[in-house]
């Protein structure tokens, strides 16, 4: 590329020097805030056929014609115009473009904000893994979606390292509360101390504290013993020679069933109130031995053994009057129960 001779004046308005430079190395001058001047128009270089823009540069081009890039005057009539004329190449202007960039001469008034992003880890209360939570990992996490990370109540993590959050921090993060254990009922035959039985639906805990209080608890339900029917009585007398039915007649058992019992206790009681008892030994599974008929019969043989026979007197003198010795002892027995109830 031919080059032209220039002068080189510094900021100040000192000439720096005039020598021969080629158009890029003119643009370097400027770009450091030197003044170039060319010395003749015959210096100039010819302009050469128009060349076809570079994709990049017509990039470039369409920015600044926008207005989103905003770039100095003289970059406008020289740089920009000697690339369209050819007189330096697309890569010479890009060049001098990116190095105006890079020290701020051009700039981009409407540029976006770089967006900044962090790595983020969400854990997530999951009790249907092995370890209890899950993750999720954002690489590249904006501050509007670790905000709305924050508005769903997430625990997340932003950074390359941190310290992994136990179960229980986690668990307690989202507010989660174990649940009640379910009650395991079983069933279970109980026995109560009074000796009732029934099935109950019962927890352990329930089986360990009635057992304390004396409940019996089985699996199978228990046999219930079948009390005895019938009763062993004996039949007191308080009159006569006294003593017991079953002694007077040498008899070695009375077993009848508990209707008879109750029937002859209302006889007794009837007929002779409370001189003849009834009383009822105990139970017994011996068959019946006797018979209410037979009882009532035994008991009427009793009295009448108990009652003495009188005996009769005669008179001296006399003959035999049995009228009058009943009579006469008729009256002597009254006469002792009248004397006997007067001694009372």
């Amino acid at each position: 590329m031919a080059s032209v001779l220039v002068r080189i004046i510094d900021s100040a308005g000192n000439i720096v020097e005039e020598k021969e430079l080629q158009e890029y190395q003119i643009q370097v001058y400027r770009d450091f805030g030197f003044t170039v001047n060319y010395l003749n128009d015959n210096s100039l270089p010819t302009a050469p056929e128009p060349t076809q823009l570079s994709p990049e540069v017509q990039q470039i081009f369409d920015g600044i014609f926008e207005g989103t890039i905003i770039i100095p005057d003289w970059f406008r009539q020289s740089t920009m115009n000697y690339v369209k004329d050819g007189i330096i190449s697309s890569e010479e202007f890009l060049n001098s473009y990116n190095h105006l960039v890079d020290t701020n001469v051009i700039t981009f008034p409407f540029a976006p904000a770089p967006i900044h992003t962090d790595k983020v880890l969400v854990y997530n209360l999951d009790l249907s893994t092995a370890s209890g939570f899950s993750t999720e990992y954002y690489p590249e996490a904006t501050i509007e979606f670790q905000q709305s990370l924050l508005s769903q109540g997430k625990l997340y993590y932003a950074g390359d390292t941190h310290i992994v959050p136990s179960l229980e921090f986690i668990k307690s993060h989202y507010g989660y509360v174990e649940p009640e254990p379910e009650l395991e009922l079983s069933l279970w035959w109980a026995t109560r101390p009074n000796g009732e039985v029934e099935q109950l639906n019962v927890t352990q805990n329930f089986v360990d504290t009635m057992t304390a209080r004396g409940w019996l608890f089985s699996k199978e339900q228990p046999i219930t013993p079948t009390l005895p029917e019938n009763k062993d009585i004996s039949v007191i007398f308080f009159t006569g020679t006294g003593g017991d039915l079953k002694t007077h007649f040498n008899i070695p058992e009375i077993i009848v069933t508990e209707a008879i019992h109750s029937e002859l206790s209302s006889w007794l009681f009837q007929n002779y109130q409370a001189t003849i008892l009834a009383s009822r030994n105990f139970s017994t599974d011996k068959p019946v031995t006797h018979s209410l008929e037979e009882i009532r019969n035994l008991i009427q043989q009793k009295i009448a053994d108990d009652t003495p026979t009188p005996t009769p007197t005669i008179p001296k003198g006399k003959g035999f009057q049995f009228p009058s010795i009943v009579a006469l002892t008729t009256g002597a027995l009254a006469l002792s129960l009248l004397l006997s109830g007067a001694k009372k």
